[in-house]
Protein backbone atom coordinates (compact mmCIF):
# COMPACT_ATOMS: atom_id res chain seq x y z
CA UNK A 1 0.00 0.00 0.00
CA UNK A 2 1.28 3.54 -1.23
CA UNK A 3 1.67 5.73 1.89
CA UNK A 4 -0.65 9.00 1.48
CA UNK A 5 1.43 11.11 3.26
CA UNK A 6 2.99 11.87 6.67
CA UNK A 7 0.57 12.86 9.47
CA UNK A 8 -0.32 16.92 10.52
CA UNK A 9 2.05 16.47 13.47
CA UNK A 10 5.20 15.13 11.33
CA UNK A 11 5.00 17.54 9.20
CA UNK A 12 4.65 20.35 11.97
CA UNK A 13 7.85 19.18 13.18
CA UNK A 14 9.79 19.10 9.55
CA UNK A 15 8.10 22.99 9.13
CA UNK A 16 9.63 23.59 12.62
CA UNK A 17 12.71 22.43 12.20
CA UNK A 18 12.82 24.65 8.78
CA UNK A 19 11.04 27.84 10.17
CA UNK A 20 14.01 27.31 13.60
CA UNK A 21 16.81 26.57 11.46
CA UNK A 22 16.44 29.70 9.44
CA UNK A 23 15.81 31.81 11.78
CA UNK A 24 19.64 30.81 12.88
CA UNK A 25 21.10 31.52 9.39
CA UNK A 26 19.27 34.77 9.71
CA UNK A 27 20.27 35.75 13.23
CA UNK A 28 23.82 34.80 12.00
CA UNK A 29 24.00 36.65 9.14
CA UNK A 30 22.82 39.55 11.21
CA UNK A 31 25.62 39.03 13.19
CA UNK A 32 27.92 38.85 10.76
CA UNK A 33 27.06 42.03 8.74
CA UNK A 34 25.40 40.48 5.92
CA UNK A 35 28.57 38.73 5.09
CA UNK A 36 27.18 35.81 3.30
CA UNK A 37 31.29 33.83 2.61
CA UNK A 38 30.90 33.34 6.29
CA UNK A 39 31.51 29.75 7.07
CA UNK A 40 28.70 30.35 10.29
CA UNK A 41 26.42 31.41 7.85
CA UNK A 42 27.41 29.24 5.44
CA UNK A 43 26.57 26.19 7.27
CA UNK A 44 23.64 27.65 8.66
CA UNK A 45 21.83 28.18 5.48
CA UNK A 46 22.72 25.31 3.94
CA UNK A 47 20.91 23.28 7.15
CA UNK A 48 18.20 25.96 6.15
CA UNK A 49 17.69 24.26 2.87
CA UNK A 50 18.22 20.51 3.86
CA UNK A 51 15.31 21.06 6.54
CA UNK A 52 13.02 23.10 3.65
CA UNK A 53 13.72 20.48 1.16
CA UNK A 54 12.89 17.91 3.59
CA UNK A 55 9.67 20.02 4.14
CA UNK A 56 8.67 19.97 1.04
CA UNK A 57 9.44 16.79 0.07
CA UNK A 58 7.09 14.90 2.35
CA UNK A 59 4.00 14.33 1.09
CA UNK A 60 0.73 15.35 3.08
CA UNK A 61 -2.75 14.23 2.32
CA UNK A 62 -4.51 16.66 4.90
CA UNK A 63 -5.74 19.70 3.78
CA UNK A 64 -3.64 21.46 6.67
CA UNK A 65 -0.61 20.28 5.67
CA UNK A 66 -1.41 21.59 2.18
CA UNK A 67 -2.56 25.16 3.97
CA UNK A 68 0.80 24.69 5.50
CA UNK A 69 2.77 24.51 2.38
CA UNK A 70 1.00 27.00 0.48
CA UNK A 71 1.83 29.55 3.28
CA UNK A 72 5.51 28.67 2.78
CA UNK A 73 5.45 28.96 -1.01
CA UNK A 74 4.12 32.85 -0.09
CA UNK A 75 6.87 33.49 1.79
CA UNK A 76 9.34 32.87 -0.87
CA UNK A 77 9.47 35.10 -4.19
CA UNK A 78 7.30 37.86 -2.89
CA UNK A 79 4.34 35.85 -3.96
CA UNK A 80 1.85 37.83 -1.45
CA UNK A 81 3.61 40.99 -2.26
CA UNK A 82 3.56 40.42 -6.17
CA UNK A 83 -0.62 39.16 -5.52
CA UNK A 84 -1.67 42.81 -3.36
CA UNK A 85 0.23 44.86 -6.29
CA UNK A 86 -2.38 46.07 -8.48
CA UNK A 87 -0.01 46.35 -11.20
CA UNK A 88 1.33 42.80 -10.86
CA UNK A 89 -0.27 40.63 -14.67
CA UNK A 90 1.56 37.39 -12.86
CA UNK A 91 -0.69 34.89 -12.29
CA UNK A 92 1.09 32.52 -10.18
CA UNK A 93 1.11 34.57 -7.16
CA UNK A 94 -1.93 35.78 -7.32
CA UNK A 95 -3.26 31.61 -7.97
CA UNK A 96 -0.98 30.48 -5.18
CA UNK A 97 -2.66 33.77 -2.69
CA UNK A 98 -6.20 32.96 -3.60
CA UNK A 99 -5.33 29.11 -3.38
CA UNK A 100 -4.45 29.81 0.40
CA UNK A 101 -6.93 31.64 1.34
CA UNK A 102 -9.72 29.54 -0.13
CA UNK A 103 -8.06 26.78 1.67
CA UNK A 104 -7.87 28.36 4.56
CA UNK A 105 -11.58 28.75 4.74
CA UNK A 106 -12.52 24.99 3.80
CA UNK A 107 -9.89 23.93 6.68
CA UNK A 108 -11.82 26.38 9.05
CA UNK A 109 -15.10 25.53 8.40
CA UNK A 110 -14.42 21.66 8.06
CA UNK A 111 -12.37 22.10 11.94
Amino acid sequence: MQDSGCSDHALQELYTTWRTAESKAHRIFEEINDNESDPRYIEAEKESNIALHEFLRKPTSSLPGVLLKLRVACHFEDYMADALDPTCTLIGPRAIVAAMHDLENVVIKSS
